[in-house]
């Protein structure tokens, strides 16, 4: 039965016009019609081309066996395919990909002669789909955490390396904001500043210090972009973020290790240049002291001149011619202030001698601070060692306050890297120095004590330094050692002292621990083994971290009598 005309104008014009491939098989699976669309998709001619034609004439057999096991299956059990995503393998190595609607074909009386179907093209969207399933793929294994925020800043997505570093969960983080990580570090205008860089459609790099759900802070570089849609608008915010916690904690043990290089070469130079400076002022210093001993040794004499001279006054003076001698004499005593000479300068003359031996003192405490000692360990006097600090650094404590020590007279000599316990208690007693200086600053007063001791036990050589200073605010302990920090604030110190400390009882293999109370003052206390480690020469340092030294048992420390 033919068509009527508008149905054949109609399905001329499915068949002509429509983009997606349709055809029409027999129960071989062979064309017994198709559309300009297919005909343009397998590259004939015209449609009659492909008349005859099953689809092992156009693809491989990897697409076009199951194609034809499905349309049998159709013709079969009359039951159509829907929506079936085919993968099209082409003999020139092309790869495509449709999704197929198969139906059966019936005649007027409903047996099955064949199939018909329809074909959407998808290679583009499936082409999509892989980039978008590699990409998804790149993000949640990506060794950087990515957030992915609403324009609002609630967040969308994150990626599994944002759980292992801020140990929040997916769950837990979709719908909350950023801030859920903040620490507290960074001011308002910096956020402010951020959030208007983003907004404007600008990218944002730099630097954030977080916290992590367990409390422990961390440091992110970070690059945050919006994201636009077609229109222009901002659709989301995409942040990318790499975890430097480890890198800035490298860098600061390189800038302290640099730090201590350079006082190192410091101190080397000076070792070099005091035995110049000593002879420098050891030179004119022995002159003077020659000089005023002599001047001592004569005005000795001239004492003795002098009462000489007292006992012929004395007997002159019952003789009445010598009286106006006498009397022009006892003129010039009054003018010379004889008396007054004859008391003062034994008095000046021991005072300068005393200061002359005192800057021989000094200079050899520095010769012997400065000088280069072996490289490795060897036994040390520890009391001198710390007298000679003292002496160095008298120019730090003598204003503030007294210096005195309770050294244990059973304490042997013990092991030590000279140069490097020379640094570490010269450290300590500056710091204490300060400690005061600050202590009598908000409180007045004259002056604080110093107080340097050692002790043994049958292990340990036991070094204290204790002050009458500030005290360690209670915010400030678990840094105390930590490079570049200070409790003194911006300009009063670099923050090495302490740290430089730690290192060299970490290397020494000992301990260091305190106990401080704010208003009353702080003793540091230093725990090294008599006994050498194995190595006589330390390995380089490792870079270790110190924690935030606490004190010890009491039971471990015996109490100083």
């Amino acid at each position: 039965m033919p068509l009527p005309p508008l149905e054949r104008i109609l399905l001329r014009a499915l068949l002509e016009h429509l983009p997606d491939s349709i055809y029409f098989k027999d129960r071989q699976s062979r064309f017994i019609r198709v559309n300009a669309a297919l005909s343009r998709w397998a590259g004939a001619a015209g449609a009659k081309e492909l008349v005859g034609r099953s689809d092992f004439d156009l693809f491989t057999a990897e697409h076009a066996q199951p194609a034809f096991d499905a349309e049998q299956r159709i013709i079969a059990t009359g039951e159509p395919l829907l929506a079936c995503e085919e993968k099209e393998t082409w003999p020139d190595g092309r790869t495509t990909w449709v999704s197929t609607t198969k139906l059966p074909l019936r005649d007027l009386d409903g047996t099955i002669i064949g199939t018909f179907g329809i074909s959407h093209d998808i290679t583009a969207r499936k082409q999509n789909e892989e980039r978008l399933r590699k990409l998804t793929r790149a993000v949640d294994q990506s060794p950087v955490a990515i957030v992915i925020t609403d324009p609002a800043g609630r967040i969308e997505y994150v990626n599994p390396y944002f759980e292992r570093v801020t140990g929040y969960t997916v769950a837990e983080a979709l719908g909350q904001t950023p801030r859920m990580l903040k620490s507290g570090a960074h001011p308002r205008e910096f956020y402010q500043s951020l959030w208007e860089t983003i907004a404007s459609g600008h990218d944002w790099t730099g630097e954030l210090q977080n916290r992590r759900k367990d409390g422990n802070l961390f440091w992110e570089r970070a690059t945050i972009s919006a994201v636009r849609d077609e229109t222009g608008e901002i659709t989301n915010y995409i942040a990318v973020k790499e975890d430097i916690s480890e890198h800035r904690r490298a860098e600061a043990e390189k800038r302290a290790l640099e730090a201590q290089l350079e006082f190192a070469h410091k101190l080397e130079s000076v070792g070099r240049l005091s035995a110049g400076i000593a002879h420098e002022i050891n030179t004119p210093g022995q002159f003077i002291a020659d000089n005023l001993r002599f001047l001592s040794l004569s005005f000795q004499q001239l004492a003795r001149y002098f009462a000489a001279v007292q006992d012929l006054r004395e007997r002159a003076a019952a003789l009445p011619q010598l009286q106006p001698e006498l009397a022009a004499l006892a003129e010039v005593d009054t003018e010379i202030e004889l008396d007054f000479l004859r008391q003062e300068i034994p008095n000046c003359l021991t005072q300068s001698l005393d200061g002359t031996a005192h800057i021989s003192r000094i200079i050899g405490a520095l010769k012997d601070f400065a000088h280069p000692h072996a490289a490795g360990r060897s036994p040390a006097d520890l009391a001198h060692l710390i007298e000679t600090a003292a002496a160095v650094s008298r120019h730090e404590w003598k204003h503030v306050a007294e210096f005195t020590t309770e050294f244990d007279p059973q304490l042997p000599p013990v092991p030590v890297l000279v140069d490097e316990f020379n640094q570490a208690i010269l450290n300590l007693i500056i710091n204490a120095a300060h400690a005061i200086a600050a202590a009598l600053k908000q409180r007045g007063g004259t002056k604080g004590r110093i107080t340097a001791r050692t002790r043994a036990t049958p292990t340990l050589a036991i070094i204290e330094i204790e002050d009458t200073g500030t005290g360690i605010p209670e915010a400030a302990r678990p840094h105390l050692f930590e490079p570049f920090f200070s409790t003194k604030g911006p300009g009063g110190g670099t923050g090495q002292g302490l740290h430089v400390v730690a290192r060299v009882v970490h290397r020494h293999g000992g301990h260091i621990v305190f106990t401080t109370e704010v208003d009353r003052g702080t003793t540091f206390r230093l725990l090294l083994p008599l006994e050498a480690l194995p190595s006589a020469t330390p390995a380089p340092d490792s870079g270790a971290r110190f924690s935030p030294a606490q004190p010890e048992p009491a039971s471990t420390i015996p109490t100083s009598s």
